[in-house]
């Protein structure tokens, strides 16, 4: 999910604001627990 949702916010133009960086290091988090 992370490399999918990192592609869609870069792609959106999103992935430099608050939003896209708070969206991108819950998904990273996630991918970590559930690892």
């Amino acid at each position: 999910a992370f490399p999918v949702l990192a592609r869609i916010l870069t792609e959106k133009k999103l992935l430099g604001t608050t939003v896209g960086l708070m969206t991108i290091s819950a998904a990273a988090i996630d991918d970590i627990c559930a690892w």
